[in-house]
């Protein structure tokens, strides 16, 4: 999780807990999936 925080910041935008848990599974999400593009990995 600190690589995701590096690259998009720490802090979550949204003030709901359950709209904060979606976008910290989102940055995840698209942390993961940069990664695997640029592994070149097959989707």
């Amino acid at each position: 999780m600190s690589v995701v925080k590096r690259r998009r910041g720490e802090a979550l935008a949204p003030k709901l807990d359950q709209t904060q848990r979606v976008q910290a599974l989102l940055r995840g999400l698209t942390y993961n999936l940069e990664h695997l593009v640029r592994l070149g990995a097959p989707a």
